[in-house]
Formats: structure tokens, C-alpha cells, sequence
């Protein structure tokens, strides 16, 4: 009985000065919470997104595709986009983002889009197929 009553009149006061401390934000004990996946949250169905490119009233034109990292306290949540030729690997131009954010089609072909995590390099991927079903423009040349 004597150890539990001494371990009381240790403990206590600790516990009393961690309470007031917490409470009065007079010291905070924080720690950096590191990355543990990402996830695009927009894959639809099957991470497959067919664009016509002549259909210029398409809705996903502008699509968030709801990158997160997680766990949403992570200290960094940073990441970067690799657009690539979902055949052969190699950077493409297909498919780029603009200045607020909106994808832009800029050729026909598929493009593997992966978000990579700044921290721990962890990685998620969509497809954009994008196609054209007539003609986008039309320069008439003279021939002699």
C-alpha cells in the first residue's frame, strides 16, 4: 500500500502540471506526422477516362480528380503530377494542367497520369484516353 500511495504522490503532480500546461498552451509536445499513401479519390469505375476532344461541351474537361495525401495531418502533403504514354513510358504532352488547375487535351493518344507523394514517394494513377471523333480544324491549302 505504501508503493501505491507514493507512486500516487509522484505521478499526480505530473499529471496535474501536463493538464495546466496543455490547457494554458503554455507548452505543446507536437510531432511530424510523416505520409502513408495517396489516393485519388475521382477514379470513377475503373481509373479509366475516355475525352473526345471534338466534343468541346464535355464535362471533364475541368475535373478535379481529388488528390489527397494521407493521413490528412501529414506534415507534407505535397505532390507532383508525371504525365507519361501509358504504352511506351515516355513523357507526353496529351494531356497537361493549366495555371488553375483544369486539365487540358492537347493531342490524341493515352496518357497514364501518376501523382507521387513528395513525402515517401508513394504513388496513385488514372488513364486518360483521349480520343477525337471529328475535325478540330480545318487550314485549306492552295495548290498551284
Amino acid at each position: 500500500m505504501k508503493k501505491l500511495v507514493t507512486a500516487l504522490i509522484i505521478v499526480l503532480p505530473l499529471v496535474f502540471l501536463i493538464a495546466v500546461f496543455a490547457v494554458t498552451n503554455i507548452a505543446k509536445i507536437s510531432t511530424d506526422i510523416p505520409a502513408t499513401g495517396i489516393n485519388i479519390t475521382n477514379k470513377g469505375d475503373n481509373g479509366v477516362f475516355a475525352f473526345d476532344i471534338a466534343d468541346y461541351t464535355s464535362p471533364m474537361f475541368e475535373s478535379d480528380l481529388g488528390v489527397e495525401v494521407l493521413p490528412y495531418v501529414a506534415k507534407n502533403r505535397g505532390y507532383e503530377l508525371t504525365v507519361t504514354d501509358a504504352e511506351t513510358g515516355e513523357a507526353t504532352d496529351i494531356v497537361s494542367l493549366d495555371e488553375n488547375g483544369a486539365f487540358k487535351l492537347k493531342d490524341v493518344g493515352v496518357a497514364k497520369l501518376t501523382y507521387t507523394s513528395k513525402d515517401g514517394g508513394y504513388t496513385d494513377s488514372v488513364i486518360f484516353n483521349v480520343s477525337c471523333s471529328g475535325v478540330i480544324s480545318f487550314v485549306p491549302t492552295l495548290s498551284d
